[in-house]
This record gives C-alpha cells, structure tokens and sequence, in this order.
C-alpha cells in the first residue's frame, strides 16, 4: 500500500508539533492541562444516599407511610434538607415494574416489598 499527501509526510507533522508546542512554551500558555480529579459538588450528597436514606425508613416503618413523611424522616436521618422532589421521584420510579421496590397501597402512600 502507497500512502500520498499529507498521510505519507509524517517527518513533516512531527516537525509542526514540535515548533508548535515550542511557541505555547514561549508564549507562557501550558501545553494541555489535566483536568481536576472528580469532586461532588459543595452541599450534594454522594449518589444514592437518598435513596439508602428512603429503603431506611421504609424498612422501619410499621406501615405505608405518606411521602411527606417519609420526606421528613430522610431530612432527619442525613441530618440537612432534601429535595422532595428527589425523595418524589425515587419512589415513583422504584415502584414500578415488575421489580419495584416499593409497593403504593393507596394514593401518596408507599411501603417497603420485601422479597423473601
């Protein structure tokens, strides 16, 4: 196989990388940066605490609990506010299918489906 154009001039390509990068060196600019380590953000919680937080209170629980309840006993145990959307949505979507994790007896109620 015969290479042409620019894909067979690699003397060419390494020369321009190098006297590019000898001009950022000049010019003071760092030649690529490595990007910061990944960190959560200030005031958010590592993923899945609110949702450790709401099987918790569910398996504490005698009963269904409302959501506002159970809203109000996840703020307690992370000792800081939670979204009630967050604890909203983790509910709903983990009390569908055919492997929910939460039953919904009636309407705004839920409790913890243990499988045995």
């Amino acid at each position: 196989m015969v290479l042409r154009g620019w894909l067979s001039n690699r003397e060419l390509a390494a020369s321009l990388h190098s006297l590019t990068t000898a001009l950022q060196v000049q010019a003071g600019e760092s030649r690529r940066e490595s990007p910061p380590p990944f960190a959560y953000a200030e005031g958010r919680r590592r993923f899945g605490t609110v949702g450790g937080a709401v099987v918790a209170v569910l398996a504490g629980a005698d009963g269904p609990m409302k959501l506002e309840a159970i809203h109000r006993a996840v703020q307690e145990m992370l000792d800081g506010p939670v979204s009630l959307d967050s604890v909203g949505s983790y509910l709903r979507i983990n009390a569908k299918g055919a492997r929910a994790r939460f039953g919904r007896p009636s309407y705004g109620h839920y409790v913890l489906i243990t499988r045995g």
